[in-house]
């Protein structure tokens, strides 16, 4: 059962270039890249790369203390030794000992009922320090009044802000007495509240307002924040939130594209549990805007269990099982990354994340039933790939390179995560 595959680059950017022709009629996409090459020629200062993978050369663009403060915590909470002998900042495995991965409770709330129970953490402002996506604040103005302006910071929830100078800038307006953090907004919101929540070890509460967070980000307990020009999510810690608030009401006023986005990653899921033919329908349904309450709720509950089965049975990611929930992530998160550097335009997870489950099966490194592949095409066709400006062969490798899922060192080749469709019964089973 191969649920892992190493592939070499040069073969991994000519499945690129023939996956980009073939959907998006780029033919100008890499172009430009001599794929007769090798990776060592076009690589001269080949070590030197590796050890900005390392962290230890630090990009001009980024501010020397955040830099400093980088070094102290890569890839997910693992550490790199600090070649700076005057960094301020403590780079012993203190930092990690307060990590935590639990279940954390869930409650669904109707708007009204939401914002009564919020107002009871305005009236402890002075202990609560709220971290909100600005566009939700402004959209729920009305209801933010009695907030203390000091107590709450508004986020621009773009993915060039998901950085650790954002992390920076918001650690330095926390009040020292603050004792929760509350983060109010999608996935990337989400993201930014529980990484400061670990740093500063407080306890932290989500309420997720997009489909994606709802299902993913908001559970399992990664946090973290991408580190440009290395690629994303490289910065990032174990910590949970406390108690995740659903208000499925919010879900109605998500755009077209940001609806897609969550069913996506859905579909990652019902890939990992088999049971797309199931769920389909309701896929369908929230895309037209046409489901239910009860619908959604089915929807939302059963891909909490899927994400949850993972995180249970592999909750630090260390014996591969979680890896599986990486499924399209290698090429989805090279395409966010393209995009934080301009190369595309923006591009929501979730349909990143699509592209690359497209990508795997295009090239039969996935099998899934005909439906799944249909309606992956279907609705990703409004949603191409498009590039902005010639694509260095460089760019591609340090990120393709610098993923979570290598193990680094001086190959030339990379990780696709490619379990069999249906494969946490299998995994299930096998255990009991």
């Amino acid at each position: 059962m191969q649920c892992f595959l190493t592939q070499n680059f040069e073969e991994i950017l000519k499945c690129l270039n023939i996956f980009f022709e073939s959907h998006f009629s780029r033919h100008q996409f890499l172009n430009s890249i001599p794929f007769g090459h090798s990776i060592d020629n076009s690589l001269k200062n080949k070590q030197d790369l590796y050890k900005s993978f390392c962290l230890k050369i630090k990009p001009q663009h980024i501010n020397n203390d955040v830099f400093l403060f980088c070094l102290s915590i890569y890839k997910r909470g693992v550490l790199i030794e600090n070649t700076n002998k005057n960094a301020e900042i403590n780079t012993t495995k203190e930092i990690l000992l307060n990590q935590k991965s639990h279940a954390c409770d869930i409650q669904y709330y109707q708007e009204k009922e939401y914002f009564f129970s919020l107002h009871k953490f305005f009236h402890h402002s002075s202990k609560t320090f709220f971290i909100i996506d600005k566009n939700f604040f402004h959209l729920h103005a009305d209801k933010f009044k009695q907030i203390n302006k000091n107590s709450v910071y508004l986020l621009n929830a773009l993915e060039t802000n998901k950085n650790l100078q954002t992390v920076y800038d918001i650690l330095f307006k926390i009040p020292d007495h603050t004792i929760y953090i509350h983060g109010i907004g999608g996935g990337l919101t989400l993201d930014i509240s529980g990484f400061i929540s670990c740093l500063l070890s407080l306890k932290v509460t989500y309420t997720a307002t997009t489909l994606l967070s709802c299902i993913d980000a908001a559970i399992g307990g990664k946090t973290g924040v991408n580190y440009s020009p290395y690629g994303k999510n490289q910065v990032g810690l174990f910590y949970s939130s406390e108690k995740l608030m659903i208000v499925p009401e919010f879900l109605k006023t998500l755009s077209q594209e940001q609806l897609i986005s969550g069913v996506m990653e859905a579909v990652k899921h019902f890939y990992l549990a088999g049971n797309f033919d199931l769920f389909e329908s309701l896929c369908e349904k929230i895309i037209s805007t046409k489901i239910t309450t009860d619908e959604l709720f089915l929807f939302i509950e059963e891909n909490i269990r899927i994400k949850k089965s993972f995180v249970t049975l592999d909750p630090y990611e260390t014996n591969g099982i979680r890896s599986f929930l990486n499924l399209g992530h290698t090429i989805g998160h090279l395409f966010e990354s393209l995009a934080e550097q301009n190369y595309i335009p923006p591009i929501q997870h979730g349909i990143a994340v699509g592209h690359g489950m497209l990508f795997l099966l295009e090239k039969n490194n996935i099998q899934a039933p005909k439906k799944l592949s249909e309606f992956l095409k279907k609705h990703l066709n409004d949603f191409p790939v498009r590039i902005d400006k010639s694509l260095p062969k460089e760019t591609l490798i340090q990120l393709l390179l610098n993923d979570k899922k290598n193990k680094g060192g001086n190959s030339n080749e990379i990780c696709l995560v490619t379990p069999i469709y249906g494969i946490l019964e299998k995994i299930i089973s096998s255990r009991s």
